[in-house]
């Protein structure tokens, strides 16, 4: 006689019963298809049927994404990046730096070194900005800081491949007027 109680009645996990996913090995064709798959680029299947170019194998979940590392995928990242260095430099020309906290002709030393400590420490944290109108916004102290790291590791991937970058857009040396930090691609 069979037992008519429910697994969880029977003292069964319902969870234990199900089937786990399976990585898929073959590729999408001769998944499709329900075909035997040899399991190479392009599958033996595929390249019978002339299907070459449209045989794909999925993305194996256990090894980590990586980016790609083409050429113009890394040019156009540093691309972004500088002018990216660039609007928040132009920004930074726009707000004035002695409107925050007006110094007294009067101060004494002491007065100045705590307000040099108290500026880098809001460089640290951010800072929060405000106009005349009464608008106010925050600067993270650490977005520069990403920008850099992003920009040293295009740096490091350019000198393993033994690539000379392309120019950028914004050439700092093209205008007079620009004072601040130089790029670090393509200038001695």
């Amino acid at each position: 006689m069979t037992d008519q109680r429910s697994p969880k009645e029977a003292g069964m996990d319902p969870s234990a019963s199900r089937c786990r996913a399976k990585l898929q090995l073959s590729c999408k064709l001769c998944r499709r298809r329900k075909l035997n798959c040899n399991r190479e680029y392009p599958c033996g299947t595929c390249s019978k049927r002339g299907l070459d170019k449209l045989c794909t194998c999925p993305p194996d979940p256990m090894q980590p994404l990586r980016l790609d590392p083409s050429s113009s995928n890394m040019q156009a990242r540093r691309q972004q990046l500088e002018s990216l260095v660039v609007t928040l430099l132009q920004q930074s020309k726009s707000v004035p730096h002695d409107s925050a906290v007006p110094l007294h002709m009067t101060s004494t030393q002491h007065e100045m070194d705590n307000r040099a400590d108290k500026i880098s420490s809001q460089s640290n944290h951010g800072s929060i900005k405000c106009n005349h109108v009464g608008n106010s916004r925050y600067v993270n102290g650490s977005h520069g800081v990403a920008v850099l790291n992003g920009i040293v590791e295009l740096k490091d991937y350019f000198e393993q491949e033994g690539m000379e970058p392309a120019r950028p857009v914004f050439d700092p040396t093209s205008s007079a007027s620009f004072v601040g930090p130089q790029p670090l691609f393509g200038y001695p």
